[in-house]
């Protein structure tokens, strides 16, 4: 193993630490931001070398930065979302309904009164 792929671990170490300080440094500057999910890289080996029947590893990259939310949670509020905007739309027509039948413009109670009457 020469210095050079030995620097180049250590390169790419320094590298995935690196990143892995700036995704917490991300979390802890977003603390208290509504709606924020914690994050997390994902540390992955890169492929060993193989030299004279020897594995020699070649250090660690950052595979992705995953976000920890709760799936369950997400799932409750996208429904009861969807029941909300279900309601504002009823709402609107009830409203328009409302609106044609009023009884101070028409009378619609005292028409029904006198039907039932007669």
């Amino acid at each position: 193993m020469s210095i050079s792929s030995i620097l180049n671990i250590a390169k790419n170490a320094l590298s995935a630490s690196q990143i892995g300080m700036q995704v917490t440094s991300h979390n802890i500057s977003n603390v208290n931001t509504k709606g924020y999910a914690r994050q997390a890289p994902v540390f992955e080996e890169l492929s060993p070398s193989s030299i004279g029947g020897l594995l020699l590893g070649n250090g660690v990259k950052v595979e992705s930065i995953v976000r920890y939310a709760d799936k369950y949670i997400e799932k409750q509020l996208n429904l009861k979302n969807n029941e909300f905007q279900e309601q504002t739309i009823y709402s609107q027509y009830f409203e328009r309904i409302e609106g044609i039948l009023n009884e101070d413009s028409n009378k619609l109670t005292s028409y029904i009164t006198d039907f039932f009457n007669a």
